[in-house]
């Protein structure tokens, strides 16, 4: 099949994945590992990918009453947490090979995929 065409479909599952059930994390992880990018492309593209998708979901979450005051507490109380995990996930990226990244990444998609399976 054409590669375009598996774009289409996998946008398609993707977005509907995303706003249905926050699912797409797997499904496009596999795919931007499909398109054989470094670790630094595929942390990049994977960051600013979500960034988009996420950012565009932010009105419809709002309407549904999933955004509350109570949520963006939370966020706020989470920040420090957050921040830890991007510096050590920096460095730590920088010490993993290509070949353990990639896989690393399989097994973790897969993980989360089994895991939004059987809850």
């Amino acid at each position: 099949s054409k590669p375009w065409l598996k774009i289409i479909l996998l946008g398609l599952l993707g977005g509907f994945a995303t706003m249905a059930a926050n699912a797409a994390s797997p499904l496009f992880t596999l795919y931007i590992l499909y398109l054989g990018l470094s670790k630094n492309q595929f942390i990049g593209t994977w960051a600013w990918l979500f960034l988009i998708i996420n950012l565009s979901k932010v009105p419809l979450h709002w309407d549904l009453g999933n955004i509350t005051t109570e949520s963006l507490h939370y966020n706020i109380l989470m920040l420090p947490a957050i921040i830890i995990g991007f510096i050590a996930g920096y460095y730590l990226v920088k010490k993993i090979p290509q070949e353990k990244f990639e896989l690393i990444i399989r097994v973790l998609a897969a993980l989360g995929a089994l895991k939004m399976v059987i809850g």
